[in-house]
């Protein structure tokens, strides 16, 4: 919805002098409240149709105490299976100042944008969100620690990206990993190996880590690692068959939303 505005701003200025006047702008207060109309009355649908058909919600952090065993708060659960979809986080970048940093999530919550963003990593969530801000009207810089941003994709077609996104005012500095950020009396200052830069705002664009760790697998015996829970074709943790995974807490498949969305009905059939 977010980016919709940053493609209507591009089309209509390449129709500028060929049939269009005037200017367009994009307003980021109402566009966010815009979004908002969309996004805040999912939870409550969700939870209205989930409960009128018999499923019981729990709020809390839920902890898996044994095989087949859940507790959530002062809550005790015990199942024949258990489905961790538990999503994923932004990664720890591991250098000090990182609580500064603004996740990818609350960024899409800002009423407001300052004058100049700050993205750091060079993966599809930057560039994404650089592009629409840079929209918006204002200065971008993205931050990325290699030589190659966009890792997995086509090289050739993420240098063409690069160059587009030069051309139209967007900073993209490679091989620029962050040591530190600190606050410089209203802004952030980002220390990296090749220098320092400046912004009002910093957004954590880094990569997410599957949200797995620290809710005991170890005691149900669940095998995971870096890329979730390990499972197999039918997502059935290969180390204990009661317990699924799907979406992010996966390692298996692109952690994309239409991914987790048909993982979930495959784990449902099963």
């Amino acid at each position: 919805m977010l980016l919709e505005a940053a493609h209507t701003i591009e089309r209509v200025e390449v129709l500028k002098g060929h049939g269009l006047i005037g200017d367009c702008r994009i307003d980021w207060p109402a566009l966010i409240a815009r979004k908002h109309t969309f996004t805040d009355p999912v939870t409550e649908g969700s939870e209205g149709w989930l409960g009128g058909a018999g499923v019981e919600l729990l709020h809390g952090d839920a902890v898996v105490t044994g095989d087949g065993e859940v507790s959530v708060g002062e809550r005790s659960l015990t199942a024949d299976h258990v489905v961790l979809a538990t999503g994923a986080r932004p990664r720890p970048m591991n250098v000090p100042g990182e609580e500064l940093v603004t996740t990818s999530d609350k960024f899409m919550d800002l009423s407001e944008l300052p004058d100049r963003v700050i993205f750091v990593g060079g993966g599809y969530v930057s560039f994404e969100f650089a592009g629409l801000v840079r929209r918006v009207g204002r200065e971008v810089t993205i931050l990325h620690r290699s030589a190659q941003v966009l890792k997995g994709f086509d090289t050739d077609l993420a240098d063409l990206l690069v160059e587009r996104y030069r051309a139209l005012g967007i900073e993209v500095v490679t091989e620029a990993p962050v040591l530190g950020i600190r606050q410089d009396g209203s802004g952030l200052v980002v220390e990296t190996s090749g220098g320092e830069y400046e912004a009002g705002l910093v957004v954590h664009g880094a990569g997410r880590v599957p949200n797995v760790d620290g809710m005991g697998l170890e005691a149900a015996g669940v095998e995971f690692g870096n890329r979730g829970v390990v499972v197999d074709e039918h997502l059935r943790s290969v180390s204990n068959p009661r317990f699924y995974a799907a979406g992010d807490a996966a390692a298996l498949g692109m952690p994309l939303t239409p991914v987790a969305s048909a993982q979930g009905r495959v784990v449902a059939a099963n």
